[in-house]
Parts: structure tokens; C-alpha cells; sequence
């Protein structure tokens, strides 16, 4: 399947990214925001606003990305705990299982697949075929499986499982994942956002932009153009916006949608794809 880019907080209004045309209707209508706003400055808006939930709900990774629907990548590795010794006998499973960090799209999310391990002091690479990993995917569960007997001159010790010899291998998977559109769930947390965002940018520029770490990454106020640093990952950001959230009373609401560890939802809005 093709990669999915993130998308991007660039708006060209010329020639728009579907998906932001989609969410800058969906966020317009349900937040009522005038028709006489420009898309431009709504959609900066918005991108900002998304890009500080997806770091609080641990979708974010990469600089642009975000919790809707785009490429991600993931590294997985798994060690073979059976020594080569005199009569062995016991092996290793016979199906190695990798837990997905993301949901994929099921069937068509994977974009590409690569194991690596070394063998003789040597660097093998075998690449996992796209239509491999669907088939061998347990779409409910969000496990891989990965036959051994599939792969016998990476995951087999000559031609059986017994005495691996402590082979570490490092499995490399990319598939899109991530919301198509905004969770409805989560529309009134953006619109109390956005009109936050939207207050304090407009009183001292300087210092309220700054305050919200890049929000349009610059400005031009008559003669002196601004630019704020766009590195919004830091510690700072989330604990400020966590701040915010419980004082709107809506932290609950968007932890239904974070991935992170600590995140045990008791139910599910939206459907991850």
C-alpha cells in the first residue's frame, strides 16, 4: 500500500490536501467558525491544536506526526534464548509474535517489512512481504505472527528450531495507522482549544505566540517579521496542556483516544483504522 505522508500544517489554499478540506468542514461546522475566516489562518489553528493532543496521547513521534491517519514506522526486536548445547532438545516457539504499536489499516495498512539478523558475522536481510504480514495478522488482537519454518535460513538452526545459537533479530515493519477523521468525541475538546488559542493570540503577539510554542511558525507584524521556535515536543507543552484540559474538564475525554501506556480507557468512542 502506498505511505500516507502526515499531514501538514501547511495549507495551500490553491491546491488544499483533501484531508484538511474534510476537517477544516468538520471543525468549522461543529465549532462554528465563521465562513468569513480564512481557511489558511483556521487550518494553522487547528494543526497546532491537534499536534499538542497526538503528543499527549503518545501518537507523536516524528516532528509532523500526528493521530490521524499516516505512515509510521516501527522496530521490533526478539531475541532466540536457546543456546547451542549438548542434547538439546527444547526450542523456541515456532511462531515468533510481534504486538503492533499501531493498529494498521486491516489488510491493506502495511507498507513495507524487513528482518535483519546477523549470521556468521554477517548482516542478512530478508524483506517481509506486504500481502505475508496481512495474511499473518491477527487483526482483533493486533499481533503478527511470523512462522519460522516460513523463514528457515534466518529463524531455523540447520533446518530445525532446536539450538539457535542466540541469534537476535530485529524485525522493521511501516504501515499507515491513525484516525481518518476526527473522533466526534473529541470535537468539543478542539473547539474549546481553538478559541483558547485563538484569545491568546490576539492580544500581545510576541509573547502569546510564543507561549504556545510556534503556533504559526512565523508572522509578519508591520515592518518585523516574528518566528517562534517549532520544537513543541518539549515537557513543558504537554504538562501545560494537561493543565488546560482538567481545567475544561475534558481530560477524561481525550485519554479515551491516547495510545499511551498508562491509558486504560473503559471504552472505546472511535474506531482506529
Amino acid at each position: 500500500m502506498k505511505r500516507i505522508e502526515p499531514i501538514s500544517y501547511v495549507y495551500d489554499s490553491e491546491n488544499p490536501d483533501p484531508r484538511q478540506t474534510a476537517i477544516l468542514k468538520q471543525v468549522k461546522e461543529y465549532c462554528k467558525i465563521p465562513e468569513t475566516q480564512p481557511d489558511k489562518d483556521t487550518w494553522a489553528y487547528i494543526w497546532q491544536v491537534l499536534r499538542r493532543l497526538s503528543l499527549l496521547t503518545c501518537w507523536a513521534e516524528e516532528a509532523n506526526d500526528t493521530f490521524l491517519l499516516q505512515v509510521r514506522t516501527q522496530h521490533f526486536s526478539v531475541k532466540q534464548v536457546n543456546a547451542c548445547c549438548r542434547g538439546c532438545c527444547r526450542c523456541d516457539d515456532d511462531v515468533l509474535k510481534v504486538p503492533l504499536a499501531y493498529e494498521p489499516v486491516p489488510e491493506q495498512g502495511y507498507v513495507s517489512g524487513k528482518m535483519t539478523l546477523v549470521i556468521g558475522g554477517h548482516l542478512v536481510t530478508e524483506v517481509l512481504d506486504t500481502e505475508y504480514l496481512a495474511e499473518h495478522t491477527d487483526w482483533e488482537t493486533g499481533i503478527l505472527y511470523i512462522n519460522r519454518e516460513d523463514f528457515p535460513n534466518l529463524l531455523l538452526y540447520r533446518g530445525s528450531c532446536c539450538c539457535l545459537c542466540n541469534r537476535d533479530v530485529r524485525i522493521t515493519l511501516v504501515y499507515n495507522a491513525g484516525y481518518e477523521i476526527l473522533p466526534v468525541g473529541i470535537l468539543p475538546t478542539v473547539c474549546a482549544l481553538l478559541e483558547k488559542v485563538d484569545t491568546d493570540t490576539s492580544d500581545n503577539c510576541a509573547s502569546a505566540m510564543s507561549e504556545v510554542s510556534g503556533l504559526l511558525k512565523r508572522k509578519k507584524v508591520g515592518n518585523v517579521e516574528y518566528e517562534w521556535d517549532t520544537s513543541d515536543d518539549s515537557a513543558y507543552t504537554v504538562d501545560k496542556l494537561l493543565a488546560e484540559l482538567n481545567t475544561l474538564g475534558v481530560l477524561g475525554e481525550v485519554m479515551v483516544y491516547s495510545r499511551c501506556s498508562i491509558a486504560e480507557p473503559d471504552e472505546v468512542t472511535g474506531e482506529v483504522i
